[in-house]
């Protein structure tokens, strides 16, 4: 299983729009309910810093064939005061995962 985090910083007046566009993917996933895969947003607490976790089988995410994926990466450089970091992860391991 592959597990990916993704940072980013967005303007302060563009938090509105990444949040509704955030939401737009999640409301599709609930849709979609894709198998072996699981995926996270935070906003972290300064308010503007963003914090997306996905676990997904080698080769298989979801989250590019999702229309509201794609709409979210379209304006995302604009929305952007730092770009997003991709960081993949090992997991070492894990005690009770809780949905948010």
């Amino acid at each position: 299983m592959k597990k990916v985090i993704v940072h980013y910083k967005v303007k302060a007046e563009k938090v509105q729009q990444n949040d509704e566009l955030s939401r737009e993917i999640l409301q599709e996933l609930h849709a979609s309910q894709p198998v072996d895969f699981q995926y996270s947003i935070y906003k972290l607490a300064d308010g503007v810093s963003y914090m997306h976790i996905a676990h997904f089988m080698e080769d298989n995410n979801p989250l590019l064939t999702l229309p509201a994926f794609k709409k979210f990466q379209l304006s995302i450089k604009e929305r952007c005061d730092e770009a997003p970091v991709v960081t993949v992860m090992e997991g070492i391991g894990f005690y009770n995962m809780l949905s948010a």
